[in-house]
C-alpha cells in the first residue's frame, strides 16, 4: 500500500519563471517572424529569455556546476533542456545583433542585415517550437501521473500565444488606437491559448479519471488535490479574458501583465498537482 507523504511546501518559483518567461520569448519570436522584427522586440524576447534561463539554473542544488550537464545530453532529458534553451538563447541574441546593426549600418549592407535578422527569427521559432517540446517531455515522470500527458506541452503553447502575442504587440510600439492587424492577431492569439488552457485542464482530468480504476493511490489523491486548486485554475482562466479584453482596448502592457500573471498561476497549478507517496510492504509469516 502507500502512504502520502506530508512534507514541506517547496517554492517552485524558479522553475514557475523559467516555464512562464521561455515560451513567452518563443511567442515574441514567433510573432516577430509573422509581423516584423525591430529592436525592442528582439530586446523583449531576448530579456525573456535571460531571465528564464537564470531562475532554471538557480534551481539546480549546484548552479555553477550547470555547464557539466551537458555531458548526458545523449541520455537525459534535463541536459537535452538544458542544451535547447542554450541554443534558443543563441539564436535570439543574433537577432537582437542584426537588429542592432541594422540601425547604425550603411545602405550597402542593409539587405545582408535584414536577410540575417529574418534567419535569426526564424531559426529563433524553430528552435523554442523545439525547446517547448523537450521542456514538456523532460516533465513525463511515471512517478507523477498528472505530468504524463501531453498537457504540459499545451499549456506552454497558450503560454507562447498569449503572453507572447501581446507582448509583441507592447514591445513593437502599438499603442492606445493603435490596434491594426498586430493588435487583431494578439486578441486571437490570446483567446486560443486560453481555449487550449481550458481544454488542457478538461484532458488532464478525464486522463486521470480513466486511470483510476487500474492505479494505486497516487491517482485519487492527485484528482482530490485538483479539487483543491479548482479555484486557483478558475482564477488564472478570469486573468487570461481579461487580458484579451485588454488587447482589445489596445491597453497592450497592461494586457501582457495580465497574461503573465494568468499563466504564472496556471504554472503554480502544475506544479503543486503532483501527489507523492511512499510505499510499504506487509511481511508474510
Amino acid at each position: 500500500m502507500s502512504i502520502p507523504l506530508t512534507q514541506e511546501e517547496r517554492s517552485e518559483s524558479a522553475l514557475v519563471a523559467f516555464t512562464l518567461l521561455v515560451p513567452a520569448s518563443a511567442g515574441v519570436a514567433l510573432f516577430a517572424l509573422a509581423f516584423g522584427g525591430g529592436v525592442r522586440p528582439a530586446i523583449t524576447a531576448l530579456a525573456l529569455a535571460c531571465v528564464g534561463m537564470t531562475g532554471s539554473i538557480t534551481h539546480l542544488a549546484k548552479p555553477l556546476r550547470a555547464p557539466t550537464s551537458l555531458r548526458n545530453v545523449r541520455s537525459s532529458w534535463l541536459s537535452r533542456e538544458i542544451a535547447a534553451v542554450s541554443v534558443f538563447w543563441a539564436f535570439e541574441l543574433a537577432w537582437l545583433g542584426s537588429e542592432a546593426a541594422l540601425t547604425v549600418s550603411q545602405d550597402s549592407v542593409q539587405d545582408v542585415l535584414a536577410i540575417a535578422s529574418l534567419s535569426s527569427r526564424a531559426f529563433a521559432v524553430v528552435g523554442g517550437a523545439l525547446l517547448l517540446a523537450v521542456i514538456a517531455r523532460a516533465y513525463k515522470v511515471s512517478t507523477r501521473p498528472a505530468w504524463c500527458g501531453p498537457e504540459c506541452l499545451m499549456e506552454l503553447t497558450a503560454c507562447a500565444l498569449g503572453a507572447g502575442g501581446a507582448l509583441y504587440a507592447a514591445s513593437a510600439g502599438l499603442s492606445l488606437g493603435g490596434f491594426g492587424v498586430v493588435g487583431i492577431a494578439s486578441a486571437i492569439a490570446g483567446v486560443a491559448g486560453l481555449a487550449l488552457d481550458v481544454f488542457s485542464h478538461r484532458r488532464r482530468r478525464l486522463r486521470l479519471e480513466s486511470l483510476r480504476e487500474q492505479s494505486d493511490e497516487r491517482i485519487p489523491l492527485t484528482l482530490t488535490r485538483y479539487d483543491e486548486l479548482r479555484s486557483l485554475v478558475l482564477a488564472a482562466w478570469l486573468v487570461e479574458i481579461a487580458a484579451v479584453l485588454l488587447a482589445v482596448a489596445t491597453l497592450f502592457w497592461v494586457a501582457s501583465l495580465a497574461q503573465l500573471v494568468a499563466h504564472a498561476l496556471h504554472r503554480q497549478v502544475f506544479y503543486k498537482l503532483p501527489v507523492q507517496v511512499r510505499y510499504t510492504a506487509k511481511l508474510r509469516k
